[in-house]
This record gives C-alpha cells, sequence and structure tokens, in this order.
C-alpha cells in the first residue's frame, strides 16, 4: 500500500464516500441560507442572483447526493450502479451547477448584467446538456483512454463549465463592485478544481489519486468560501452563528474522519502485509525449487502440497482474494470468490504491469488492494514476482463504523449546540431589538430637547427684541388714558386706547412666557412646602369650577420634603396642567391633583383627568411650543412648553400617561434639592 502519505491521498470508494458527504453537507447548508432568504424575500442578495446561485447549489446538492449514494452502495454494501449512466449525471450536474454558480456570482455583484448573465448561464447548461446526450449514441467511439473513464463529450463540458467560471472571473476583477471579494474567492477556487481535474484522468494511479484530492479540496474551499460569505454577509445574527458553527462541526468532522481512514487503512495494509509474509516466502520457495528442477510454472503449481498451501491460506487470511504469479512470461492467478470456490488460470502470458487496480476504462471503484508483492528471485533483476490482492470487505465495515460513530457524534453535539446557541441568539436578538427600541426612544428625546433648545434660544432673542417697542406703546398708551382733563380725546378714542393697552398687555404676557420657557429670566429659589404651592394653584382655577360638573379631589401626601423651588414658577405649571385637564373634560369629570414621595428623596405632583385623552400620534408633539389641540382662539400652545421648561429648569422631570377616552395624567417629579 506504500507510506502513509499515500495512504491518505489514495482515491478509494470510501474517499469518494467521504468527500461526496463533505461536499453534500457544505452545499447543503449554502442552499438552505438561500432557501431561507428567497422564501422571506430577503434583500441581501437581488432577485435574479438568487434565484441562479439557489439553483446552482440545488444541482451541486444533487450531484453530491447521488455521489454519496453510490460510492455509499460501493463502500458499505460492496454493491454498484451503472458506471457509465452515473459518471454521466453527474458530469451534467456539476457542469450545469458551476456554470450558474458563475452567473449568480457575477449577477450579484453587477445586478444591472443580471438578464445577460442568465441568457447566457442557460446556454452553457443547454451546451452542457447538449454534449452529455451525445454520449448515448457515441460512446464506444469517443471513450478516451486513462485512468477514469471519461469520454469527449465530457471534457468538452468540462471545459464550458470551467470557461464560463474563468468568464465571470475576469469581469468581476474589471467590473464587480460591492461583495467583489468574497465572489471572486469562490469563482478562483471553482475555476482551480476545474482545471486540476484533466490531470487525474490521464496519469498513473498514484498521481490520479494526488490530483483528484487536490481537485476535491479546491472544490471543498470553494464551497466554504460560499457558506461562510453568506453567513457573514447576512444581517441576521443567527444566520452568522448557525452557518459558523456547522462549518466547524463539517470540517472538524471530515478532517477527523479522513485523517482516521487513512490511518485505519495504512494500518491494516501492513498487518496484512506481515500476515501474508510467510505463505508469499513459501511460494517463492516452491516456484524457485520446483523451476531449479526444470519444471515451468504450470506444472509446479499442479503439485498437491502447493495447491494445499494456497487453499490454507485463503482461509487464514482475512479478505485474501486473488495470488498472482509470474515467471518469466508465465502468469498464473488463484480466485477466491465469496462463496468459498477456489478458480485458477495457469498460461503463457506477455509481461504487464502488476498494478492494474484501477487501470481501467471504466473501472468500478477500487474494492481491493495489494497485501503484498516479493521477487522470485531478489538477486536478480528480473521483473519475477508474486503478488496476493486482499479485498476492502473487513476494513470498509471498521472505517464505515468509524464514519457512523463519528458523524453520529458530531450530529447530536451539533444539534444541541444549535438548539443552545439558537435560544441564546433568540434572547440577544430579542434584547438587541428592544435596546434598539430604547435607543430611538433615546434618540427621539434628545432630538426633542435639542428642538427645544433652539426653539428657546429663538424665543429669547425674539422676546428682548419685542419687549421694548411693546413697553413703550403700554406705557404711552397708559398714559393718554390716565389724562382725564385732555378734552382733545373723545370717548371713542380712549376706547381704542385701552384696547390698544389691553393687547399690549397681552403680547408683554407672551414675552414674560418665552423668557420663562427660554430660561433667559432669573429664578427666586425658595423652601416650601409643595403641597401649599398646588393649594394656591387650585386658587387659580376655582373658579373655572363654578357652574360645571367638575369635580376636584385633592390626594396630597403628608410628611413631605421641603423642596427648593421658585413658587411662582412652580405655581404656573400646576395652573397651566389644570387648565389643560379642565379643557380635556369640558363640563364634566374629574379633576384629581395628588402630590407623594418617590425613591432618592424626590417629590411627586400628579394631574389626572378623565377627559378625551391625547391621540398617540400627538403625543411626540405635546411639549413643541406653540403646538395645540384646542380650537382657534382658545389657547397659544405655549403652556405644556413653558411648563416643560419650568420643570427642567428645577432640575425635575415631566411625563404623561394617556388613554384615548379615558384620560390623561402629567407626573412632574421634582428633586428636593437642586445642585
Amino acid at each position: 500500500m506504500g507510506s502513509l502519505l499515500w495512504q491518505l491521498v489514495d482515491r478509494s470508494a470510501e474517499t469518494e464516500f467521504i468527500f461526496a458527504l463533505f461536499h453534500l453537507l457544505l452545499a447543503g447548508l449554502g442552499l438552505l441560507i438561500l432557501l431561507r432568504w428567497l422564501g422571506s424575500r430577503s434583500q441581501q442578495l437581488n432577485p435574479p442572483a438568487l434565484r441562479l446561485l439557489t439553483i446552482a447549489f440545488l444541482l451541486f446538492v444533487l450531484d453530491f447526493a447521488m455521489t454519496a449514494t453510490y460510492y455509499g452502495m460501493v463502500f458499505f454494501f460492496d454493491r454498484q450502479w451503472n458506471p457509465l449512466l452515473f459518471t454521466w449525471l453527474s458530469r451534467a450536474l456539476a457542469c450545469s451547477a458551476m456554470t450558474l454558480s458563475a452567473a449568480g456570482l457575477l449577477a450579484s455583484v453587477r445586478e444591472d448584467w443580471s438578464s445577460r448573465v442568465t441568457g447566457y448561464a442557460i446556454g452553457g447548461c443547454s451546451a452542457v446538456a447538449g454534449l452529455l446526450l451525445m454520449d448515448f449514441s457515441l460512446l464506444r467511439r469517443s471513450v478516451i483512454g486513462g485512468i477514469a473513464f471519461h469520454t469527449v463529450a465530457m471534457d468538452a463540458a468540462d471545459v464550458v463549465a470551467t470557461l464560463a467560471v474563468a468568464v465571470a472571473m475576469i469581469l468581476l476583477v474589471v467590473q464587480g463592485q460591492k461583495w467583489r471579494e468574497p465572489a471572486l474567492l469562490t469563482l478562483f477556487f471553482l475555476f482551480s478544481s476545474g482545471l486540476v481535474h484533466p490531470f487525474h484522468l490521464f496519469l498513473d494511479t498514484a498521481w490520479s489519486g494526488l490530483w483528484w484530492h487536490v481537485e476535491e479540496h479546491l472544490l471543498s474551499f470553494g464551497l466554504v468560501t460560499f457558506a461562510w460569505a453568506l453567513g457573514e454577509h447576512s444581517t441576521n445574527l443567527f444566520d452568522r452563528v448557525f452557518v459558523r458553527l456547522n462549518l466547524s462541526f463539517i470540517l472538524l468532522a471530515s478532517v477527523m474522519i479522513l485523517c482516521t481512514v487513512g490511518m485505519e487503512r495504512f494500518q491494516y495494509a501492513k498487518l496484512a502485509e506481515e500476515r501474508s509474509m510467510n505463505l508469499a516466502e513459501y511460494l517463492r520457495g516452491y516456484v524457485t525449487f520446483y523451476e531449479d528442477r526444470g519444471e515451468n510454472l504450470q506444472t509446479a503449481l499442479q503439485h498437491p502440497e502447493v495447491l494445499r498451501r494456497i487453499v490454507v491460506g485463503f482461509g487464514e487470511l482475512p479478505d485474501f482474494q486473488r495470488v498472482e504469479i509470474f515467471l518469466g512470461n508465465d502468469h498464473a492467478v488463484f480466485r477466491y470468490s465469496s462463496d468459498g470456490a477456489i478458480s485458477q488460470q495457469i498460461g503463457s502470458a506477455p509481461f504487464e504491469d502488476a498494478d492494474r487496480t484501477g487501470a481501467n476504462d471504466d473501472a468500478p471503484p477500487r474494492t481491493s488492494f495489494r497485501m503484498i508483492q516479493i521477487p522470485v528471485y531478489p538477486e536478480r533483476q528480473s521483473r519475477d514476482r508474486i503478488e496476493f490482492y486482499g479485498g476492502m470487505q473487513y476494513i470498509n465495515r471498521r472505517i464505515g463504523s468509524y464514519i457512523v460513530v463519528i458523524y453520529l457524534l458530531f450530529t447530536v453535539m451539533v444539534t444541541i449546540s444549535i438548539v443552545v446557541v439558537g435560544v441564546i441568539v433568540r434572547h440577544a436578538d430579542v434584547s438587541m431589538q428592544k435596546q434598539h427600541a430604547e435607543i430611538e426612544v433615546i434618540s427621539r428625546q434628545l432630538l426633542q430637547a435639542a428642538k427645544l433648545a433652539s426653539i428657546g434660544e429663538l424665543a429669547g432673542g425674539v422676546a428682548h427684541e419685542i419687549n421694548n417697542p411693546v413697553t413703550g406703546i403700554l406705557s404711552t398708551s397708559t398714559h393718554l388714558i390716565d389724562k382725564h382733563r385732555d378734552t382733545a380725546l373723545t370717548s371713542r378714542d380712549k376706547r381704542e386706547l385701552r384696547l390698544i393697552a389691553e393687547q399690549a398687555e397681552r403680547i408683554s404676557d407672551i414675552v414674560t412666557k418665552l423668557l420663562t420657557f427660554s430660561r433667559q429670566s432669573r429664578m427666586e429659589l425658595t423652601l416650601c412646602d409643595i403641597n401649599t404651592v398646588i393649594e394656591s394653584a387650585i386658587s387659580l382655577i376655582e373658579f373655572r369650577l363654578k357652574g360645571s360638573e367638575v369635580i376636584l379631589r385633592r390626594e396630597f401626601g403628608t410628611a413631605l420634603p421641603p423642596v427648593l423651588c421658585d413658587v411662582n414658577r412652580l405655581t404656573e405649571v400646576c395652573v397651566n396642567l389644570m387648565n389643560n385637564a379642565i379643557d380635556a373634560m369640558q363640563t364634566v369629570g374629574t379633576l384629581t391633583v395628588g402630590t407623594g414621595q418617590v425613591s432618592n428623596g424626590r417629590v411627586r405632583i400628579a394631574v389626572s383627568d378623565t377627559g378625551s385623552g391625547i391621540d398617540p400620534v400627538l403625543m411626540e408633539r405635546i411639549f413643541d411650543p406653540f403646538f395645540t389641540t384646542k380650537a382657534p382662539g382658545k389657547g397659544t400652545g405655549l403652556g405644556l412648553s413653558i411648563s416643560h421648561g419650568i420643570v427642567r429648569g428645577h432640575q425635575g422631570e415631566i411625563h404623561v400617561q394617556s388613554t384615548p377616552g379615558r384620560g390623561s395624567t402629567f407626573t412632574v417629579v421634582l428633586p428636593a434639592k437642586i445642585s
């Protein structure tokens, strides 16, 4: 069997099965992500690219599933289907999948090329299908000699697929934009595997196996790169975790199985060589003994003791299937069949290379190996030799159990991990969405604060500019009205002067409120009892309750700490809140004013009504200056804005809770002390 290195790169039914299973898992992982995006109408990839890549990976999955089933039947059950039909179907699926992958990756980078790329991909797949269909009629005339079965049409289909990948690579390098690097790397590995493919078709057995391994590893790198890029390109956290976890599982399990298979086959081959050495030495001794007596190979092997020893050897050595002896131009073969029968062929034959385990044009996957090869005459430079060949049934059963156990263990582990990680990721995703919502709320609050600050600065500047001329108008009009002895003014003139004074006072009042809102007037802070402030505010609005069915309820707390505040401004806040509550209830309802103490020594003021409530759409705007829902002439829209500014100036907070149709509650929280 050669060195351990050649065992690791040997091409046999079990390595074909392992690589096919490995590729099936990788392609299936990519297909799951693509199908999920396709079903959810995700915008991760543009629709034409998503459709092309989904079809391409569906063909990859079909190809790898068929290959894994074919070599699994050979490996586990020593049975096989029609190898020619299998090869046709496999090449058709593989070449079509490569062509569609190149088109899909190109369309994912340049969406404006999607229609042309799709047309070329359909044309390439049609060419591949047409070339391979020709093999049904031209097969016997187009078979090419080599290690593995292949035809001119198969080679032409490989060329079409490889050229499609090469063209896509060139276009990506020249014109690629977004997502170019992952697509380019995937295409590079697919293109490299297509270039390496012809090498294992024409070289001798050992080097053919090496190049076949190179091709399979390049294809593996391409599939891993694509699956990894899908996971990292996704905006969904579960997709990224799912891809990373499954890639780790697939890579670890496959590497472990490949190394285990190579080591087991190497150890089994060494053991078979040691156990068959005695029989080989015995046959060499008999052959040389009888040849020295002048007998040819056919005569020497007819002796009963020689035949008896060969029969005993077939029974002693597990999976011992064939003995071949080459002596000059003579060639003898003894075969042991599965039903226990022993057949022999002895005669003259031209000399040929002994290692014919994989040199047939359309040979099935190798199910036997050479146990030992010794020269008949070690001291001579001749090619006379004795070879023993054993079956792979025993070692395949042993390796098969390893494959099943390893994949089962890893499957159980990854399933448990996916469930656990899925729960964690789901919880993290919910937490992140909650945090995102909170950040949005805080951002809106910051925007509101910035807007109020800018409006406050503007209002302060405008108020100062208006305040001076308004003061002059008010003082002049008042002075003229007070000149009782001036007969030049008629009663009508005096009424108009009073109207001018009243409107000037109104303007002055608005300016004062704007200055309060912009915090450019000085606050006079004193320690006060919050309940006393509330009572003072109630006395100012009680006249509005007369003649209505609005009931006033007091729910004052006791033993409240004194609050450092501007009494007049805090009274204004309470008056504004109670006036708004009365307006919301119109003539019927309950106005509840309460106080209490909250955490950290803070004091709470709550004003509740049973009015119409506030529309949730308007909740974000109620503190905006000049925003009001009252009828024209009923309000300026500055009450809540000014109240908000006063409370903020006291380092406090104002909150609102409202249910449309059931009423609203405004809560003011003030610190007992202001830093």
